[in-house]
């Protein structure tokens, strides 16, 4: 059958007229694809018989989400499930001007950009018009937020999927639809000339943006195998042509990499390139792909970039990287967490469905308060909606609640203390509220593992509610901060079981203290310090199930930061069969890394 979700509305009406339907009819149906519906039957304002006949001839198949992740600065990506199976992500994403939803156009990418995750599987297919129109209806359904823009980022290649994409443009702006203007949707493209001339003689007022990367054929060459075949040069004059038949001025994306294309040489010959020519460049460091060996570059070689397109007067933005706690970035499967933005003591997070669960219960977050770093991880239970709604509610209510206490430059150990034990109690009392409200949600629960880093000191506190766990990792070995509340966990407390005994124990998944579970909960409350080099770890019990302690600390102990210990420990959970969802949040003091 067609799917109607594709369709034009000139195209609905012509179809409805060999219905024997009145050319009014299809304006309302059009409007409910664009408001949402997942059904004909929801379209209530149409006649039963008009209902069938629309499930008769057409197909409407909405997306799953399959999984979402929320960052600390409000990013919210999610994974869609299409009906064949295959699965695209979008990113939403909070803006001063308004909400922004990233699309992708394709499932996977045969473009073989080096830097790049979506083409590491190469191409699978084109996405519908259909396809790529819902992922931003429900995006912005999901993340309950008037999407104001739309940029064609994700995973794929718009130009490479170029009718469908421009199918979608003429549905997602049409007044009778969702109706969102040209000026307010930017198509990204690695720079084929003849698909930007293409595009041109459409004359559509839309924002390109041309991945450039590199200017000079030897560069783009290895990092774009797209560019072999046209060239910079090449590239740039459909750039201009393209400003000459739109009036539309072109934005370059550089995404700047450590020892490639960062030096002042490059930044030199970038800015001859752009003499005279209305381009704006986006300046961003690279979202780090671990298969791909590349790295975003540093401090100083970013600073030098910069100073020398400044001197030769480039229009140019240092883009703000989001959602690095979630892997925003296209393609990624990993999630990783965001740079501080005071560039110092840095922290990176990772979170798994796992091998067997079906949904991922986890999440973890973060907040980075003048003072003190507050960091948490929560482990939901009751369903699986019912451990989502749980887990994200109480990680939300806390990490809320202690901010607005713990805002003051300067913060001490007792004011966290104080603090966490007022936040655990809010946060619990929420959960308990909304399962008390939703028979659905009856008796959901969730664990809450959380830690306070406070700058200057190196002192942390640590609370926690339930069996989710925190260790401070040293050089000379790993020392497990909290205090399991589980059947097992207090078993071992008493010597009745090993600690080996207890991660293979039938009733290892029973906890004895949740929030959710009473009126305000009482959270234990830890206190230690963290010596420069040494690291934080906060996880989910899907680690410490598959994982000892002396195998965890060796792992970390192995890794050169945060981001590949936490690799390295979700990929021994997964290669170990990873029963249950996985999360693991590590912080290391002393780290120092640039925030574009």
């Amino acid at each position: 059958m067609q799917d109607i979700k594709s369709l034009t509305i000139t195209e609905l009406s012509d179809k409805l007229a060999e219905l024997g339907q009145p050319k009014y009819r299809a304006s309302q149906v059009f409007r409910w694809l664009s408001r949402g519906a997942r059904g004909f039957d929801d379209m209530s304002d149409l006649p039963k018989k008009l209902r069938d006949d629309l499930a008769s001839a057409f197909s409407l198949t909405p997306p799953v989400m399959a999984q979402s992740r929320t960052s600390s600065d409000g990013t919210v990506k999610y994974l869609w499930k299409l009906a064949d199976g295959e699965t695209v992500e979008s990113v939403v994403m909070e803006y001063k001007h308004g909400t922004t939803v990233c699309v992708s156009s394709q499932v996977g990418c045969r473009m073989g950009c080096k830097f790049c995750a979506s083409t590491i599987g190469g191409l699978v297919r084109n996405l519908t018009a259909g396809e790529i129109l819902d992922q931003v209806i429900f995006s912005g359904t999901e993340a309950q937020k008037q999407i104001s823009s739309v940029v064609l980022m994700g995973i794929g290649e718009p130009l490479d999927n170029f009718d469908n994409v421009l199918r979608f443009l003429r549905i997602v702006s049409s007044p009778e639809g969702y109706n969102l203007g040209m000026r307010h949707i930017t198509v990204s493209t690695c720079g084929n000339p003849e698909s930007i001339d293409k595009l041109a003689g459409y004359n559509l007022q839309l924002t390109l943006t041309i991945s450039l990367h590199a200017p000079d054929d030897e560069t783009r060459s290895e990092l774009m195998p797209v560019n072999r075949t046209s060239g910079v040069a090449a590239v740039m004059d459909a750039a201009k042509r393209y400003f000459d038949n739109t009036g539309r001025r072109v934005s370059l994306e550089y995404a700047l990499i450590d020892g490639v294309n960062d030096g002042e040489e490059k930044a030199n010959a970038l800015a001859g390139l752009l003499r005279g020519a209305p381009y704006h460049v986006n300046l961003i460091r690279l979202n780090e792909v671990p298969e791909r060996g590349l790295a975003p570059s540093g401090n100083g070689a970013v600073l030098k970039f910069t100073n020398a397109l400044a001197a030769r007067g480039v229009n140019f933005t240092i883009r703000r990287r989001l959602g690095l706690d979630i892997d925003a970035a296209c393609g990624q499967l990993r999630r990783r967490s965001k740079d501080k933005e005071s560039g110092t003591m840095p922290y990176f997070g990772l979170t798994d469905r796992g091998k067997v669960r079906r949904t991922n219960q986890d999440v973890f977050g973060a907040k980075t308060l003048p003072g003190v770093t507050l960091l948490a991880v929560c482990d939901g239970m009751g369903g699986a909606s019912a451990g989502e709604v749980a887990s994200a509610l109480a990680l939300k209510t806390f990490l809320e609640s202690a901010e607005t206490k713990l805002s003051n430059a300067v913060v001490t150990a007792a004011d966290v203390s104080a603090e966490f034990s007022r936040a655990v109690h809010i946060a619990g009392n929420a959960v308990l509220e909304e399962a008390s409200g939703n028979a659905e949600q009856a008796g959901m629960g969730t664990t809450l593992v959380a830690a306070g880093v406070i700058e200057d000191s190196g002192e942390v506190v640590a609370c926690n509610i339930g069996d989710s766990r925190a260790y401070k990792s040293a050089p000379s070995g790993i020392t497990k901060i909290t205090r399991d509340h589980s059947v097992v966990g207090e078993m071992v407390e008493r010597g009745a079981l090993t600690p080996e005994q207890a991660r293979r124990h039938p009733r290892r998944n029973l906890i004895t203290k949740a929030l959710g579970t009473l009126q305000d909960e009482e959270p234990d409350i830890f206190n230690v310090s963290l010596d420069p080099g040494e690291y934080l770890l906060l996880c989910s019990d899907g680690l410490t199930g598959t994982a000892t302690d002396e195998e965890i600390w060796l792992t970390v102990k192995a890794a050169s930061g945060c981001e590949e210990a936490a690799n390295e420990l979700m990929q021994m959970a997964l290669r170990r069969g990873a029963p249950d969802n996985v999360t693991v949040l590590l912080f290391q003091r002393g780290e120092v890394s640039y925030n574009g």
